[in-house]
């Protein structure tokens, strides 16, 4: 599978080749680590592994026009297979690249994947109440909406903060892809 714009391209995970540079996102030195998995434990080698070789879901990464990567997608399913449901997590583990083009590219085409090839009814997110880039990003772009607010879900930094509960129908993807 690889989804591909001018601005960037996604492809599924490499467990060889991608460990590396998404342990530099989300590992224990980095500055996404809190909006990655579980950000009050450090994440190490063995635990990206076992993200980037998903055998239950999706792990893509995304490359920017120059080939280099620059963020990660994961997709899972989630509640009962009938319900068609997926959770999503999408991440600029590059500092540069947020707030890019092809930050939005890549979201764009995550969603594309998602409900195209995967054929999802729903994608939840769930955003960490202050990573104001990616409400932004939901909102701006009509994704959906907030569907629920989590009091005091993640705890980082010493802290519990909240988190929104995002959620995308098919039908709202297919009505903004009309636009």
């Amino acid at each position: 599978m690889s989804r591909h714009n001018r601005f960037m391209r996604l492809r599924h995970a490499d467990p060889v080749d991608d460990v590396e540079v998404v342990y530099r996102w989300i590992g224990p030195r980095s500055d996404t680590r809190q909006f990655a998995m579980n950000g009050e434990t450090a994440v190490s080698r063995d635990v990206v592994r076992q993200i980037v070789d998903n055998p239950t879901g999706h792990t893509l990464v995304a490359f920017d026009g120059d080939d280099v990567p620059f963020g990660l997608v994961w997709l899972g399913a989630y509640g009962p297979p009938s319900s068609r449901t997926f959770e999503i997590e999408c991440l600029v583990g590059e500092p540069a690249h947020r707030q890019s083009v092809a930050a939005g590219a890549m979201v764009a085409r995550a969603l594309e994947f998602a409900f195209q090839d995967l054929g999802a009814r729903k994608l939840l997110a769930t955003v960490p109440a202050h990573n104001a880039h990616a409400i932004d990003l939901l909102t701006a772009h009509r994704l959906g909406r907030r569907e629920c607010l989590l009091r005091d879900y993640y705890f980082i930094d010493g802290s519990y903060i909240d988190a929104w509960v995002w959620g995308v129908l098919d039908s709202e993807y297919a009505e903004k892809r009309k636009m």
